[in-house]
Parts: structure tokens; sequence; C-alpha cells
């Protein structure tokens, strides 16, 4: 979960409960954690591809309670040495994750899910820098994939010089052009950049 080496995962979220008596907000942070881990076992979907995403809900109890057992080691432990011990462990860890996890996880996600930023960089390298453009994304199947591929480009307030959206025919194209009348329009269909005004 954090990178680092199975083994030490939870292990200070166990030294919160084990190494001293638990306040009643680390049992409120456990039942926070607890919480998507019930509630997805019973959810519908197989999780084979997507599973993990559903318990992030968890990470911001599981970081408390990680701290928490941290610092009820560093109570257990004596002398400035236990502290230095303490340190170096949880730096070890940390630059596990830095330096031999992510490298390999940032590889392993390049390309992830058939997004890339190639075609957002054949978009940006085709449009006029000074042009403001919505671009209708073709997705001639039902799959999310081909605009996905770009809409994280898009800001939340869909003010960027270049907004993507995709491509739902005619009609519906036309209701957003005009709430976009000042802008360049633009298909991309199979890696093929058409302005249509």
């Amino acid at each position: 979960m954090f990178g680092w080496l199975p083994l030490f995962t939870l292990a200070f979220v166990w030294l919160a409960f084990l190494a001293r008596r638990p306040a009643r907000a680390d049992w409120l942070l456990l039942a926070v954690a607890a919480g998507p881990v019930a509630a997805h076992l019973f959810y519908w979907a197989s999780g084979i591809m997507f599973g993990p995403r559903y318990y992030y809900a968890l990470l911001p109890a599981v970081l408390l309670l990680t701290v928490r057992g941290i610092q009820a080691a560093a109570a257990r432990l004596s002398g400035k040495e236990g502290h230095i011990a303490l340190a170096m462990l949880v730096s070890l860890l940390v630059a596990h994750n830095l330096i031999l996890n992510l490298p390999h996880l940032v590889d392993a996600h390049r390309g992830y899910n058939f997004v890339s930023g190639q075609q957002q960089a054949l978009v940006e390298a085709t449009i006029p820098a000074e042009e403001k453009a919505l671009v209708f994304v073709a997705t001639p199947t039902k799959d999310w994939w081909q605009y996905g591929a770009l809409f994280s480009a898009n800001t939340p307030w869909l003010d960027s010089r270049i907004i993507y959206a995709r491509g739902l025919g005619t009609a519906q194209n036309t209701q957003l052009t005009a709430l976009y009348p000042d802008r360049a329009l633009y298909r991309l269909a199979d890696k093929q950049l058409e302005q249509l005004r």
C-alpha cells in the first residue's frame, strides 16, 4: 500500500493497538478503514481490473493509524538509539518505495488501459497555439477508452485552450457547440484530426 516491503505494510497499524492502550480515536480510525473493505465484500463488481481503487477511501485512516503506531513504537523505545533506529527503519521503508517500487509501477502503468499522451500531443501540435478549440473525439464503439485517453486533459472548469468532448452525434454535438461559440471545432478519429469549423 505504501510501496513498503509487505511485512511492514500494516505493521505500524498493529502497533497502534498492541504497543499501547488504543484511544477512542484509534478505534474510530480502524472502523473508517474497515468500512470500505466490509462494504466491498458485497459489491457486485468482480474487481479484477479495478479492485484496489475502491480502497483508496481507507488510505487517510490507515495513514493516521500508521503514524499512531510509529508514535507508539517511539514511546516504547528507550533512549536516543531506539529513536534513531526507528527513524532509520521508516526512512528505509520510504526509500524502498521511492527507489525500488515506484519506478517499476510508473513503467508498468505507462499506456495502461490504452491511455497515452500521443493523441493529445498530435492535437496540441496541429491546432495553432493562439486558437481555442473544441475537439470531438470519435468513439466508434461503446467503450470509453478513445475519449478516456484524452479526458484528463480537460480542466474541471472546461476553460483550457483545448477542450475534449466525446462525439455523441450531430444533435448533441450541436448543443455543446452552442455553449462554446468562440472556439474552432475539430473531430479526432483514428488518430486523424479534422477541422470542422
